[in-house]
């Protein structure tokens, strides 16, 4: 009876199309943004420095050609700011926001990037949870968050 339920989630499961994702730590928080929307993860990099820009806005970058603004995770989301380790990283992604224009690239400053979590739910409109090791991660809306800049 086991082997059965056991095989019939495993063909579930095989019958959905997994969602990947990115899990990065900022502060104490765990996140994860869609795999598909990520297009590099770098080390941190100087930064040009653009006057009157909101705090969180650390600065511009070049990447491939293009001209990328860079937002610090960890002061959008209201946290304190604190020294970057060397776990710190830039995660470059693909915004969709009709704010900002889209198909933009927005890098974000993460104090990590842990690892890449899938979830087998086709559902879009589960952004709150990956589960692994009874961790919580909360998807990160980055249109959302950059159209509320």
């Amino acid at each position: 009876m086991a082997a059965t339920a056991v095989r019939n989630s495993i063909q579930r499961w095989a019958g959905q199309r997994a969602l990947e994702y990115l899990g990065v730590r900022v502060g104490q928080k765990e996140f994860v943004l869609q795999l598909e929307r990520v297009r590099e993860v770098m080390l941190l990099q100087d930064l040009v420095r653009v006057p009157g820009m909101p705090h969180y806005v650390k600065g511009m970058i070049t990447v491939h050609g293009l001209v990328v603004p860079v937002l610090d995770l960890r002061t959008r989301l209201g946290l304190p700011e604190r020294g970057r380790t060397h776990l710190a990283r830039m995660v470059v992604v693909r915004v969709e926001s009709s704010q900002v224009g889209g198909g933009r690239l927005v890098g974000l400053i993460v104090d990590a990037v842990t690892e890449i979590v899938q979830s087998p739910s086709t559902d879009q409109r589960i952004l709150a949870k990956c589960r692994r090791k009874s961790r919580k991660r909360m998807l990160l809306d980055v249109d959302a968050l950059i159209a509320a800049t």
